[in-house]
């Protein structure tokens, strides 16, 4: 799994278990609800769209890319 793909998976688990829609997250986080269809889809971000999420999720930016398990 790459870690694009790993940042993906993680932000779709915690979006879910926060009861938010992609189109809550996205509107929390300034992005576009494509942009987040894409990211949890694993494809490539930068770093300050990733970081807009994690702010939104609140949590950080290692919480994304670490293995939850």
């Amino acid at each position: 799994m790459t870690y694009s793909e790993k940042i993906g998976k993680n932000i779709s688990k915690i979006r879910k278990a926060k009861k938010l829609s992609q189109d809550d997250l996205a509107t929390l986080a300034g992005v576009s609800k494509r942009q987040i269809i894409r990211i949890e889809a694993g494809e490539n971000q930068s770093v300050k769209t990733i970081e807009k999420i994690a702010n939104a999720l609140l949590v950080t930016f290692k919480d994304l890319i670490n293995d939850s398990g």
